[in-house]
């Protein structure tokens, strides 16, 4: 493995000992993020479901996120049924902006 090129930036020594490269950071061809990368938001993290959710399933996208729902509503499991409330309500106000725009 190339030193500081995906990975752990790891080589043998001469007895087989790994050592840590200290200045390590990760390899980025297109500079995709500065270093350290930034964590994002719980908010940004919904509104990234919704906009995919939207993408992929278009105008069904509130019936596919309402199934969502309910499949795991009938599974018992009430974090995802109230992750996927929040997505429901950011993709809700993503379509009435949509409308109101028009």
């Amino acid at each position: 493995m190339h030193p500081g090129r995906g990975g752990f930036s790891r080589f043998l020594m001469g007895r087989g000992e790994i050592q840590v490269n200290a200045t390590y950071r990760p390899y980025c061809p297109r500079g995709a993020f500065s270093y350290p990368a930034q964590m994002m938001t719980r908010d940004q993290e919904l509104w990234g479901m919704a906009s995919m959710v939207l993408r992929q399933h278009g105008d069904r996208a509130p019936v596919v996120v309402a199934e969502r729902i309910e499949q795991l509503a009938s599974e018992g499991k009430a974090e995802g049924v109230a992750l996927w409330k929040e997505v429901a309500r950011r993709v809700d106000q993503t379509i009435r902006a949509n409308i109101s725009q028009q």
